[in-house]
């Protein structure tokens, strides 16, 4: 059985670690074996996207900023308008530790420097509350850049 989320209340399993690129040093292999090894929680949120029918909207596991965040959007619709480029994060366990928070922390510092939100959801929320998680990405893709008309 795998192992139970943060919250204690889903039995999660962990992504899959056999055949991790532990020797590559390069992210670009990183990320493609992430994108390839979803979590649970970013399966459902990716299936949520399908969903929404935004997905083509974002990028999965792309590099950004010397990071590999779980979901980027660029803020370029494909309707042709433009939103704030925001971040969406969905978190295991290993990010409610203490060097889990403060490398969250981090790299949330860097995001925001380049003028992206992160957007954080645990995988509990991606699993069992849909609605709430689908309304926060709804708002983030209507959020327009200031100045600009939708």
């Amino acid at each position: 059985m795998g192992r139970m989320d943060e919250l204690g209340d889903i039995p999660l399993s962990p992504r899959r670690t056999h055949g991790t690129p532990r020797s590559a040093t390069s992210k670009l292999l990183k990320a493609r074996w992430m994108a390839n090894n979803p979590t649970p929680g970013e399966s459902a949120f990716h299936l949520l996207l399908v969903a929404l029918k935004v997905d083509a909207e974002f990028q999965i596991q792309a590099q950004l900023a010397g990071y590999i965040p779980d979901f980027y959007h660029p803020g370029l619709r494909t309707d042709g308008r433009l939103c704030k480029p925001f971040i969406v994060e969905i978190d295991g366990a290993s990010h409610f530790t203490a060097a889990g928070k403060a490398a969250d922390k981090k790299r949330t510092a860097v995001f925001s420097r380049m003028g992206i939100k992160v957007i954080r959801f645990t995988n509990s929320q991606v699993v069992r509350d849909r609605a709430s998680v689908a309304k926060v990405v709804m708002e983030a893709l209507n959020d327009t850049r200031p100045g600009l008309a939708r």
